[in-house]
């Protein structure tokens, strides 16, 4: 995992993460405003509660559901970030950057380069990912951290090379139009 400059949103050909952004900012994070519709089939939510981080939503159209499925995605809502089927030690790795969200309510982009099975059981796969995390609010004003994830274009983590983006699933990626 290897934080990246937040102009990556405006640099890839992909034009979700720019637009989360510009949703996002339009709203001032509220997550249930109607400017967000345009997104929130393409992201989690997570809230922070004494277990941990709580998935509260997952998009149909998100990238976490392409890679696990839609109905293994689904059953994620109401799941602690630890119990998610890649499993705790990623989980701990997320921490941190969430946190810094959560406390900063900002934003922060992250590109992830590991190996995790589509399955309970498979073999690990090669899994790369950019993240965008967006600190919102619900309509009540407590925080709430916005997920979206799409395919890279190129692999940005230093020292490592092209290799595990041209040997990932080639089903897993987003098809999102801007608005």
């Amino acid at each position: 995992q290897q934080q990246l400059p937040i102009n990556v949103a405006w640099s890839n050909s992909s034009p979700l993460m720019r637009t989360a952004i510009r949703c996002w900012a339009e709203t001032d994070g509220a997550l249930e405003h109607p400017k967000m519709n345009a997104i929130r089939p393409y992201v989690l939510i997570y809230r922070d509660t004494a277990a941990g981080w709580i998935c509260t939503e997952v998009g149909e159209r998100s990238f976490y559901s392409k890679w696990w499925g839609w109905a293994n995605a689904r059953s994620s809502v109401g799941r602690s970030l630890d119990q998610f089927p890649f499993g705790p030690e990623l989980a701990r790795v997320m921490d941190v950057p969430l946190r810094e969200v959560q406390t900063t309510h900002g934003m922060r982009i992250d590109q992830v380069v590991t190996r995790v099975p589509r399955s309970s059981g498979g073999e690990p796969q090669h899994l790369a990912f950019e993240r965008l995390l967006l600190g919102c609010q619900m309509p009540d004003t407590s925080f709430a951290l916005m997920v979206i994830v799409d395919r890279p274009e190129l692999i940005r983590v230093n020292g490592l090379d092209q290799s595990a983006l041209e040997e990932m699933a080639e089903d897993v990626f987003i098809n999102f139009n801007n608005i």
